[in-house]
């Protein structure tokens, strides 16, 4: 448990990090965009319903990732 506390207090403080570095990037006080052309939105029209198949919508084919930390995986 002690250190999965510790690990989450070391994320959590480069994420912190991260943040102020890239809040510090453009300290030039001047809009980075004031120069790009406006550009106009777009509708996108709704595609057709997914097809159900047995009560449920198919939405398509995912990859799904999973990570474990258990020690086993993690040695």
């Amino acid at each position: 448990m002690k250190r999965h506390t510790i690990l989450l207090a070391v994320v959590a403080g480069l994420c912190a990090f991260t943040v102020s570095m890239a809040i510090n990037l453009d300290n030039s006080g001047e809009d980075p965009t004031r120069d790009l052309p406006l550009q106009k939105s777009t509708v996108v029209e709704p595609a057709e319903e997914p097809p159900v198949s047995n009560g449920v919508k198919v939405l398509g084919k995912f990859d799904l990732t999973a990570y474990c930390a258990c020690e086993v995986c993690c040695c």
